[in-house]
């Protein structure tokens, strides 16, 4: 019995869903279908110019299988322009975050687990953001480690109870994607803020896309007093990478 697709993580589901050719006969007009997991492989590959790893930590997949995914979105594509079809885009084995997985085409309950959990849903859910400072050590003086991928700890401040989880950051001996990693764990977390003092372009335009708030404590200070910065509105937050 075949193994069942894994899901894969995508962003939004499309607005436009339905392309039509003009200049061929009304009817028949045959039409191939691209799956949603498809179109975000082609966007994250294609429209935001990532390579294939990255592309292949943002949908928490393998390297292999987001470039058979991106092969088989551009065969139906180029198919599609040359003999002249309608383009149609549904269905697939993805997940939204925010508790919807469209593999079980169905809302999970709240005793069920997915494999993605979406930054987003926290938003959409009306619970605060959590807040995640890179330091570099786990003691309440460490500072503020000088870049996000590489710090040695993530201090994660859960409003709700009003608490700090320290976590150990799994991806400083990663090679290239580190960031990436790093950002897919803790936006599993529910972290939809992170403070450090710098912050490369790949890392800092994943979490633009997802949503995510960056924030720059220059002074190094350590993580009482930056968190201290952070709830008196005392820190810049980043508008473009800093390194």
């Amino acid at each position: 019995m075949p193994r069942e697709p894994k899901c894969r993580r995508v962003a939004f589901e499309p607005l436009v869903n339905y392309f039509f050719p003009v200049g061929v006969p009304a009817s028949p007009v045959e039409e191939v279908v691209l799956k949603i997991e498809e179109l975000e492989a082609i966007r994250l590959k294609d429209y935001l110019s990532l390579d294939q790893e990255d592309g292949a930590v943002m949908m928490g997949i393998s390297r292999p299988t987001f470039q058979r995914i991106v092969t088989e979105a551009h065969q139906k594509i180029a198919d599609a322009l040359i003999t002249g079809k309608i383009i149609r885009i549904e269905g697939g084995n993805y997940c939204l975050g925010g508790n919807f997985c469209r593999k079980d085409a169905r809302q999970l309950g709240q005793d069920e687990i997915c494999q993605f959990s979406d930054v987003l849903s926290n938003t959409l859910a009306g619970q605060p953001r959590k807040v995640a400072i890179c330091a570099s050590g786990d003691s309440p003086n460490a500072k503020v480690a000088d870049h996000f991928a590489r710090c040695s700890f993530f201090w994660v401040w859960d409003a709700a109870d009003q608490s700090f989880e320290i976590v150990p950051n799994q991806d400083t001996s990663t090679g290239h994607g580190a960031g990436l990693h790093a950002i897919r764990r803790l936006t599993s977390e529910g972290v939809g803020i992170i403070i450090t003092r710098q912050i490369g372009s790949r890392a800092f335009f994943a979490m633009q896309r997802l949503g995510i708030k960056i924030y720059s404590d220059q002074d190094q200070s350590g993580v009482d007093d930056c968190f201290q910065k952070y709830l008196k509105d005392q820190l810049e937050e980043l508008a473009e990478p800093n390194c």
